[in-house]
């Protein structure tokens, strides 16, 4: 069914890897004949949202490097052994992690108890910090305070490339809070992205265990001077034009009046 609103279609929005849907023909699709109206639309930052460069990192009151890590938790086996493989390197290194998340399938009197039990291995670590979860406003400054933000990614192989090529919500949001991003190396595009703005900090399973020496030999006021970059040209007002350009060329391509779509 997928495969015939795609190729009916008279324009396609995506909004991971510019190339991602050519990647993906006969993988999670049979060979289609996509739009040849295209537009790969990421999540962009929210100037709303946006936060000034916080310049009272609580690094500079313990001269300790604090990452941090907001949002969902993998909850299979597999990916929850994952997680805690670079949780517990991460902690080991006496770096602070603190993680802000909610549990979305149980009711709020067994969360606790979930969060304990999954954070079980490294909850009495002292450099192991969990906190409430906060909405999107409340969270951007709340995470500024911090010296790095964290992208966990799940396992790729031959049938589950989505990760190479995705662009989540938290490349925003750590932009937002004005925070360069360490990340796992099998997310391509974002490593592609990254690297162009001298922002690449990819690890993978050998090199985590190093990662504090890694990013002690990182320039941080350089960094944070390409995030701002980053963040302006990550703007969501700045690419809207393309996004209003994309639409009218799917309407003139269809002859069907912006009018009447709004009349819908």
């Amino acid at each position: 069914m997928e495969a015939v609103y795609n190729e009916n279609a008279d324009g396609i929005m995506h909004k991971g890897a510019p190339d991602e849907l050519e990647i993906i023909q006969g993988r999670i699709f049979d060979h289609i004949n996509f739009a040849k109206l295209q537009l790969s639309f990421m999540p962009y930052c929210s100037r709303e949202f946006s936060v000034p460069i916080n310049k009272g990192k609580l690094s500079k009151k313990d001269k300790e490097i604090h990452i941090v890590y907001p949002g969902f938790l993998a909850n299979d086996s597999d990916s929850v052994k994952k997680f805690m493989f670079y949780f517990d390197n991460i902690l080991k290194q006496k770096i602070h992690l603190h993680i802000y998340t909610f549990v979305s399938h149980l009711p709020k009197n067994e969360e606790e108890k979930y969060l304990k039990n999954y954070f079980d291995k490294i909850k009495d670590s002292p450099y192991f910090h969990l906190h409430s979860p906060l909405g999107p406003k409340e969270l951007i400054p709340e995470i500024s305070k911090y010296d790095f933000g964290l992208w966990l990614s799940y396992e790729t192989n031959e049938s589950n490339i989505e990760h190479n090529y995705a662009v989540g919500n938290k490349v925003s949001s750590y932009l937002e809070a004005g925070l360069p991003m360490i990340y796992h190396e099998n997310t391509v595009f974002l490593n592609k992205l990254m690297k162009s703005y001298g922002l690449q900090i990819p690890f993978n399973e050998k090199n985590i265990s190093e990662l504090k020496k890694r990013l002690s030999k990182l320039n941080y006021s350089k960094l944070i001077k390409n995030i701002e970059k980053l963040r302006k040209e990550f703007d969501m007002d700045a690419n809207f034009p393309r996004l209003q350009e994309f639409f009218e060329k799917v309407v003139e391509k269809s002859k069907i009046s912006l009018k009447s779509l709004i009349n819908l």
